[in-house]
């Protein structure tokens, strides 16, 4: 769980529109500070892969946070343009959030809603031309009928109208298809049709205006001298369209400041009520289409210096994109990765704290870091103001989402968390804070996805290696007792041979023959001598100390090779095994009993002596013992 400390706060917002998500983040922030929380922005970036409904992975990430352990929650579904992505969040969010829901720009039943006033967002743009430019003809170019925030524009027009005493003539009204084409014809219609034209005309957004002022001004008709246009939504910046445009912008920061408001409340006990539909006004944008704002060549200037700004920027983080992917391209580990980035922790311009978690899985008696979402997470990297940090050993739930360090703070802290998937592959998340001044940036969903990719190709790396370790111990095991076999017994032994002879090590070889397997077979069945087998083998592995190499020779032949040990102890280990196997026979009811014959040799190494050649003198020395026993009796 989130360890509990102060309030936290998850945020649901695709960050596909960075300047839009730049100001939540930064409105956000500030007022989280404020109310003492401490702030989780969950991101994606609504990944459209080609007929399809989108990457079903992006999904998880709405399954992934622990919604329920969030003490409020701020969510921003129309900045999900893949439709199954707005579902499946407000699936998740209905399904399991106990806190105070406010959601940005959607109407929705999940809690209060601030949005942007229809009825009200264009008033301020109607009273600035009747009120600073005297205009009393006006023109509105319209969107598509039937549309509801189309319609309501179109209503709230007429209405500040009305307000100023004025009555709109309505042939200087039109429809266009809100996009640059509509321009032709709204100029044929105002200027070619109409026998007065309009002083000013109001467009439904910034694409029909810009469209229309280039078909006006091919006619040799100014803006704004001869006629005032506008547009709305402020989708259009500097640059684009050859005069500036006066328009009317979503505040985006109002719309965050009284969502945070409205959360804290509800998360006080305030306004307990019913879920509150909270609008906001438009914000008005002045621009040179109605006189009052700067001209296109100020607003140019400042354009190409902040875009020299970014392309510099862009230039020295694509240098650093391209060397981060060389290095990680050769990682075939995690720790390789991990060490990567920790000499690149300095490096990376405004982050301060970052967290590389990944998702493990048990298999067998080993743990992987695993390519689908588990309940358990290990953080592999870990930097802190800026430099690397040891990595915590432990393994933690999913749902606490960082190591508990990470929420030691005496200030409220921001993490934005990303998943990190391809396609059917999800290996973890991503946790970045941001440095004081920072906002978002496409270069960190850069890195995210060159280190997915690197833990793709660690993944394969590692099940190749475990399908490798794994053909090689089948290649040297006896699959029945699992034991090594011959080959695997050579393999443990002959690496350190030269060196034991040249240290005359005393070595022992103990052989072990299993006393008529042959009649056990005959009476029992096969399956109950592949029994005493296993039984014999057990009571060989049990039985001698560590550092002892065990295989199954043959059918029923076994060795247990025993470097160092002097020759005074070899028969007590004999007796051992003996021991051994009384004790394990006595636990069970078998129809059959299991005797052996044992040989040992011994000997102190030298060169020249083989292994080959000690196999050899402890199997003679094991089947003299059992001509003796064979000579004494037979099996019960």
């Amino acid at each position: 769980m989130i360890p509990e400390r102060r309030k936290r706060i998850g945020v649901f917002l695709n960050a596909s529109d960075m300047y839009f998500s730049g100001v939540l983040y930064d409105t956000f922030r500030e007022k989280a500070r404020a109310m003492n929380a401490d702030l989780v922005f969950f991101t994606s970036i609504d990944y459209r892969i080609p007929n399809t409904d989108g990457d079903p992975q992006e999904r998880e990430l709405f399954r992934f946070a622990p919604v329920e352990e969030l003490d409020g929650l701020i969510l921003v579904p129309d900045s999900y343009e893949v439709t199954h992505n707005r579902e499946a969040l407000e699936q998740e969010i209905r399904r399991r959030a106990r806190a105070p829901i406010v959601s940005l720009r959607s109407m929705d039943s999940l809690g209060d809603c601030v949005f942007m006033d229809e009825k009200r967002a264009i008033r301020p743009l109607v009273r600035h031309l009747i009120e600073e430019h005297g205009i009393r003809r006006l023109a509105y170019l319209g969107g598509f009928p039937g549309h509801l925030p189309t319609q309501q524009r179109e209503d709230a027009f007429r209405e500040e109208i009305r307000t100023h005493g004025l009555t709109f003539d309505e042939q200087y009204f039109m429809r266009g298809n809100m996009w640059y084409s509509s321009g032709p014809r709204a100029y044929a219609y105002f200027f070619e049709k109409l026998e007065e034209p309009p002083e000013a005309i109001v467009c439904a957004n910034d694409y029909m205006a810009c469209g229309l002022i280039e078909e006006l001004q091919r006619h040799g008709i100014r803006v704004p001298e001869d006629v005032i246009v506008t547009g709305f939504d402020h989708s259009l910046r500097d640059g684009q369209g050859s005069v500036s445009l006066t328009t009317i912008e979503q505040d985006y920061r109002e719309m965050a400041e009284r969502a945070a408001l409205q959360l804290e409340k509800r998360m006080n006990g305030e306004n307990t009520g019913e879920a509150k539909q909270i609008g906001v006004s438009g914000r008005l944008i002045l621009g040179e289409s109605c006189g009052c704002g700067r001209n296109r060549e100020e607003g140019l200037k400042a354009l190409v210096r902040e875009q020299e700004r970014r392309i510099n920027d862009m230039y020295l983080r694509e240098f650093d994109i391209t060397y981060l992917s060389l290095e990680l391209a050769e990682c075939d580990s995690v720790s390789q990765l991990r060490e990567t980035l920790d000499r690149k922790a300095g490096e990376m311009p405004g982050q301060r704290d970052y967290y590389l978690c990944l998702f493990e899985e048990e298999q067998g008696e080993k743990t992987f870091f695993a390519e689908r979402m588990t309940d358990r997470v290990r953080t592999v990297a870990v930097i802190r103001d800026g430099k690397a940090r040891p990595a915590p050993k432990e393994s933690m739930d999913r749902r606490q989402l960082l190591p508990g360090e990470a929420w030691e703070s005496d200030t409220p802290q921001v993490f934005l968390l990303s998943m990190l998937y391809l396609r059917e592959q999800m290996f973890g998340y991503s946790v970045i804070r941001y440095a004081e001044g920072f906002l978002p940036n496409v270069y960190y969903q850069h890195r995210d996805i060159i280190i997915t990719g690197a833990l793709r190709n660690i993944r394969n790396h590692q099940m190749l290696r475990a399908l490798y370790e794994e053909r090689r111990i089948s290649s040297i095991t006896d699959p029945l007792t699992g034991l090594y076999n011959r080959r695997g017994l050579e393999e443990q032994i002959m690496p350190g041979w030269e060196e034991y002879c040249a240290e005359e090590l005393p070595i022992a070889f103990v052989y072990f023959d299993m006393d008529y397997l042959k009649q056990i077979n005959d009476r029992f069945g096969h399956a109950a001598g592949d029994e005493a087998i296993c039984l014999m083998a057990q009571a060989v592995r049990e039985s001698e100390p560590a550092g002892t190499v065990y295989a199954r020779m043959g059918g029923d032949e076994f060795l247990a090779v025993l470097p160092g040990m002097p020759e005074d102890a070899v028969r007590g280990l004999m007796n051992a095994f003996e021991e051994r196997m009384e004790r394990l026979q006595e636990k069970r009811e078998y129809p059959f009993r299991v005797q052996s014959s044992i040989g040992a040799y011994q000997v102190k190494l030298r060169e020249g002596i083989s292994l080959n050649q000690c196999i050899l003198r402890s199997d003679k020395m094991m089947y003299e013992i059992k001509r003796q026993r064979h000579e004494k009796g037979s099996p019960r």
